[in-house]
């Protein structure tokens, strides 16, 4: 039985076409975080190896339907199935962090940003360099907002049911 995360993977194999706006504006994101996340990581490698209370849960590891959208788009395929407690550490934290680059990984997961990392990097950078990193984020969760919200558009156009793939 096919999941959501396959229908819309399939949806974006087989009608890339009419998709072709999503998957550039999805594409378009994919490079926004990219470019910012040495910019986190940098801050991230000096407080969360001392954390006593870590965020990084399987519960939040999971691609929401969002996420699958956005993955879908870029042409990566999604697997929710973990192995893993969800209230254990998360499936993908190793000792250097997370092994999913930060583009792949769920947006939840993110763009989450702890106290301590916040106080870390806000008290670390000059005000007009913290500026531009939430003005950056602001512009990131905006460009998805439009991608999503671009899909859902298209979608209602979409079969519920490809012809020849049932």
């Amino acid at each position: 039985m096919e999941d959501d995360a396959d229908r819309l993977y399939r949806i974006f194999q087989d009608l890339s076409a009419p998709l072709e706006q999503v998957k550039n504006s999805a594409a378009a994101v994919y490079r926004l975080i990219r470019d910012l996340s040495p910019l986190i990581e940098a801050h991230t490698s000096m407080v969360c190896p001392d954390c006593r209370e870590v965020c990084c849960r399987n519960r939040h590891s999971y691609h929401d339907r969002s996420d699958q959208i956005y993955m879908s788009a870029l042409g990566i395929r999604v697997n929710n199935s973990s192995p893993v407690a969800d209230d254990a550490p998360c499936r993908f934290i190793s000792q250097n962090g997370c092994m999913l680059e930060r583009p792949e990984r769920p947006f939840r997961c993110t763009w989450f940003f702890c106290e301590p990392l916040l106080e870390h990097m806000s008290g670390s950078m000059p005000p007009r360099v913290f500026r531009d990193f939430n003005n950056r984020l602001a512009e990131i969760t905006s460009r998805r907002m439009d991608m999503l919200n671009s899909f859902e558009l298209i979608s209602t156009r979409i079969p519920r049911h490809v012809p020849g793939r049932d």
